[in-house]
């Protein structure tokens, strides 16, 4: 019998011997293809943001 395990964004650990509930689990809890986008777009305005800040001396 194979394992799997999940970690999803919450932080809890989910172990199973089903590869199968592992993929549900992750197929309910991976947000859209749109989502992921806009939340990597957000991550790298605010690090070049970090970046201006820092270069004009404000951090």
């Amino acid at each position: 019998m194979q394992a799997g395990f999940l970690i999803p964004e919450g932080g809890v650990i989910l172990f199973t011997n089903d590869y199968s509930a592992v993929y549900q689990a992750a197929r309910e809890n991976t947000p859209p293809p749109d989502a992921l986008k806009k939340r990597a777009n957000e991550r790298a305005i605010s690090l070049s943001q970090k970046a201006a800040a820092n270069r004009r001396g404000l951090l």
